[in-house]
């Protein structure tokens, strides 16, 4: 199972999948409710979506080892950032900071 937006304990994470978390920020300032997704490498199925919070931090907790796809932005956005991410069966922890151009 998959949790966004959920605080996970570095002791729990290795029986529960890794932890990915991070900052979005655009022109110095946090993105407050930025929509990102998680999604499977070869499809469009989304393993987790989440919005950041009041900060720009976000969290998506218990994913699966394997390979995948975040996605910053809506559906609708013309060209949405994305980042390609690998989980081996080890990883406990990935973060990654986004700053947006304007």
């Amino acid at each position: 199972m998959v949790r966004a937006l959920a605080p996970v304990e570095a002791s729990s994470v290795a029986r529960r999948g890794a932890s990915l978390s991070g900052t979005i920020r655009r022109g110095g300032l946090p993105l407050a409710r930025y929509p990102l997704r998680l999604l499977e490498t070869g499809g469009a199925r989304a393993l987790a979506s989440a919005r950041t919070d009041g900060a720009g931090n976000y969290s998506i907790t218990g994913i699966p080892a394997g390979g995948y796809r975040l996605v910053l932005g809506d559906l609708a956005d013309a060209a949405p950032c994305e980042l390609r991410i690998s989980v081996s069966p080890t990883t406990t922890r990935l973060v990654h900071d986004f700053v947006l151009r304007e």
